[in-house]
């Protein structure tokens, strides 16, 4: 029989990758009913932007565009440079969601300054940077020269920006420049090449699918189900203050701007609410307001939590932006007639089942070239072929997307696209809804286990570049406890929540990750009540890393801290109620089973052979008491064929012999330890096996 998602293939129809389409089937009435609810559900996320807040955009960049040619022409003289190349200018690019068409009304603009070669990176960290941050303008300013791209970040005019820098070989730029041009590498320095390859990524993206509109939808709704909500782009302190005082479980009146349409008022307000249910530490920007206000009512209830599924996150071994991109380009190149419901559908269906570590790729890797820069081939390249889960770049020369990837954020995606398959499965018939994807990750409920690592600073600056780089470090803490022994898997959840330092360090913040355990069983089948894990090796590896690093100082602290599930702060639950005790990771994970009736089963009616869960095993029922009897006279008990009625008897269950069950007791018995159902009979949202430890104590200690 032929699938339908393959039917109507066809050599006319043109290869967009390196595969032929597996269907070209135009859409259905049902398709298009299915892409319409998708769309309203990610409208009612507040995913979309407004004319006006476009229009901001447009303009932030024309301004900047003017500031730095200013620039340009101020340093100039500077440079004994001829006069012909005095003139020159430079040119700004947009990379990331941006420039694909999918950034949110609070995302940044990733931005490329492109400069001819006199200007150096020097340069650009000095005398711009005084430049920009002298104007009234521009707030919250940041530089970062040492990072792995050196990068500004700064608010201009209420937009998030992130400023980069590349220098090109050219003494003037030309109006007509294509930074797709592979030329324009020549004689390249890492750090330019690095700030230019973002801009030709999503350029050559955006060439390899075959509909740019339903691309950018599904890679919007992936993007919500793995990120959740973005930061929330209200950032007065006094706002602020006021939601922190009036905080309650009830709702709350927030004041928003009137001179926004109604969808971009919901979306302050309800981003907002979602970071004070998470406790989560917020980087606001500004956003101005008019001169009349207006309240705006809204229920805590009506929001998901700021993260949805918690795998949004390249830095801890997760997948990027750009990763997501390019996974979702393929599935539109394979489906190139699929409307958005049905790519959405595709892309988990397909991803779930991949067999890692084969890549995924949108077109021919093309080879060192003239200019023989090193591209992602694990024939040649020995450390390619330990990455896990490649997703390789289209453009020139093409890399792996996703060399974080550990085993443990390896698993935890495979589980996730599963997850996702399972509750898209039944949208098109109307069995299950779109919201189904969109529930919101229960993370502190899954672990009994987690490690906390805070983060202290005594002063703003030191605290921005020190939480940074131990962020970037933190893939290393969870390579170290893979290995550790005991530890199946660590997983890292990426947002950062308030914490109380040490003496005098004013800024602290922490971060969580929860440890699978994995217990060995003794003789007998029994694991022991008590045992030991050693993590001092993993977490001194971690802070001898970062302590080494040349811009720590005596303002700069971390501390690695094991801690039980008890031991959890009630500020990390939603609402910031801790439950009484954690429900098991089934309840907890999302997606909870359908329940199947039961008929009840009565004397006249036995169970049914079709339903085998209507069967009743035979319980067996005291003999009421006769107290004539003497005490220690033993009390009769009805047999089992007696307490049930006849239609019961026909199933009489076979029953053990004395030597039998000797036979079957185990030896060595501590505790009873119920055996855990098969993996099959578990939920598949489950993130990670389910920690076989029963109701016995573990104890993690630093030994």
């Amino acid at each position: 029989m032929t699938s339908p998602w393959s039917a109507g293939a066809s050599s006319d129809v043109p290869q967009y990758g390196i595969t032929k389409p597996l269907s070209v089937v135009p859409p259905t009435e049902k398709d298009k009913a299915a892409s319409a609810v998708l769309e309203r559900l990610l409208r009612s996320f507040g995913l979309f932007e407004s004319v006006e807040k476009q229009r901001l955009r447009e303009t932030v960049l024309g301004k900047l565009h003017v500031i730095l040619n200013e620039w340009m022409k101020e340093i100039a003289p500077t440079k004994n440079i001829p006069e012909q190349y005095a003139e020159a200018s430079a040119k700004i690019y947009t990379s990331g969601s941006y420039r694909l068409g999918v950034n949110s009304p609070t995302g940044d603009i990733d931005t490329i300054c492109v400069v001819p070669k006199f200007i150096t990176i020097d340069d650009f960290f000095s005398t711009l940077q005084e430049k920009l941050i002298a104007m009234e303008e521009i707030d919250d300013f940041t530089a970062v020269p040492d990072a792995f791209v050196p990068v500004m970040k700064f608010v201009f005019s209420g937009i998030d920006i992130d400023l980069l820098f590349a220098q090109l070989q050219l003494n003037v730029l030309p109006d007509d420049l294509n930074l797709m041009d592979n030329e324009i590498l020549q004689h390249l320095d890492d750090k330019s090449y690095k700030s230019l390859n973002g801009c030709r990524v999503a350029d050559q993206i955006l060439r390899l699918v075959p509909n740019m509109e339903n691309f950018r939808m599904t890679l919007r709704a992936i993007k919500r189900w793995a990120q959740g909500l973005l930061k929330p782009c209200l950032g007065a302190n006094k706002f602020e203050s006021f939601l922190q005082q009036n905080y309650t479980s009830k709702p709350i009146v927030v004041p928003v701007d009137t001179s926004q349409d109604e969808m971009n008022q919901q979306l302050v307000v309800a981003s907002i609410v979602s970071q004070l249910l998470c406790r989560q530490t917020v980087e606001y920007s500004h956003l101005f307001f008019s001169s009349s206000y207006s309240s705006h009512r809204i229920s805590l209830l009506s929001f998901f939590s700021s993260l949805v599924r918690g795998c949004y996150s390249n830095v801890l071994g997760f997948l990027g932006g750009i990763t997501w991109a390019i996974m979702t380009a393929r599935i539109c190149q394979l489906y190139p007639f699929a409307l958005p419901s049905t790519l959405l559908s595709r892309f988990f269906h397909i991803f779930s089942k991949w067999n890692w570590p084969m890549p995924v790729k949108l077109n021919n890797i093309e080879e060192g070239g003239s200019l023989g820069r090193e591209v992602w081939n694990p024939r040649i390249n020995h450390r390619d072929r330990l990455h896990l889960m490649p997703v390789i770049t289209p453009a020139y020369p093409a890399m792996n997307s996703t060399y974080n990837v550990s085993k443990s954020t390896l698993s935890i995606l495979k589980s996730e696209l599963k997850r996702g398959c399972d509750a898209i499965h039944g949208t098109f018939t109307g069995v299950k809804k779109w919201e189904l994807l969109y529930e919101p990750l229960e993370f502190f409920m899954l672990y009994r286990h987690y490690v906390k690592i805070r983060v202290m600073a005594k002063n703003k600056d030191d605290y921005k570049s020190w939480k940074g780089l131990v962020e970037a470090k933190l893939r290393f803490l969870i390579q170290r406890l893979e290995i550790t022994e005991h530890v199946d898997a660590a997983h890292p959840y990426p947002p950062w929540y308030e914490d109380e330092g040490d003496e005098g360090y004013d800024h602290c913040k922490c971060f969580y990750m929860g440890l699978k355990i994995d217990i060995p069983k003794r003789e007998g089948g029994v694991k022991p009540q008590k045992h030991q894990i050693n993590l001092t090796h993993a977490i001194k590896y971690f802070t001898d890393n970062i302590n080494n690093w040349i811009g720590k100082n005596e303002n700069m602290a971390v501390r690695v801290i094991p801690v039980s599930w008890s031991k959890l702060p009630s500020s990390v639950f939603p609402n910031g109620e801790k439950p009484k005790k954690r429900r098991s990771r089934r309840r907890s994970a999302g997606l909870a089973k359908e329940k199947v009736a039961t008929p009840p089963v009565t004397p006249d009616k036995p169970p049914t052979t079709d339903n085998p869960a209507a069967k009743v095993s035979p319980k067996r029922k005291r003999a009421p008491e006769d107290n004539t009897q003497p005490d220690n006279a033993k009390k009769p008990r009805k047999s089992i064929e007696a307490a049930q009625p006849d239609a019961m008897q026909q199933e009489r269950p076979v029953i053990a012999s004395n030597e039998q069950k000797e036979a079957l007791k185990p030896k060595h018995v501590d505790h009873v330890v119920k055996d855990e159902p098969p993996e099959e009979l578990l939920s598949s949202s489950t993130l990670l096996r389910r920690n076989r430890v029963g109701k016995k104590r573990i104890e993690i200690n630093l030994l």
